[in-house]
């Protein structure tokens, strides 16, 4: 297989992570896609690529709607549910983000930092 047939493959597949969150319960996190990561990084800005703080302030609970999965690998949130996710306790929000990161393979550091 050649690098095309293999990222044909590889985009084709998500990777997924068994997780149990205190009281939330157990779960799966799914990959991003690079789109999904993208959508995620630009949800912080306007439509005139000025920083919105507010909409930055819903990047985890973003995350959380693309990567928590139930037990048979099915979305568990929805884009509805940001408003409410971002919300969450951070007793809560704060272990499942580093969670969401760390299998996005994204620096948990530099993402706090923010």
């Amino acid at each position: 297989m050649g690098i095309r047939d293999n990222a044909r493959a590889a985009s084709e597949h998500r990777r997924y992570r068994p997780y149990t969150c205190r009281k939330l319960g157990a779960m799966q996190l799914r990959s991003l896609t690079a789109f999904e990561r993208q959508q995620i990084e630009l949800s912080k800005y306007t439509a005139g690529m000025l920083f919105d703080a507010n909409e930055a302030a819903k990047i985890p609970a973003r995350m959380f709607v693309a990567m928590v999965c139930d037990e048979d690998k099915k979305a568990v949130f929805t884009a509805d549910d940001v408003e409410w996710l971002k919300d969450l306790d951070d007793a809560y929000a704060d272990p499942l983000r580093e969670a969401c990161q760390e299998h996005a393979e994204l620096d948990v550091e530099t993402a706090k930092k923010n």
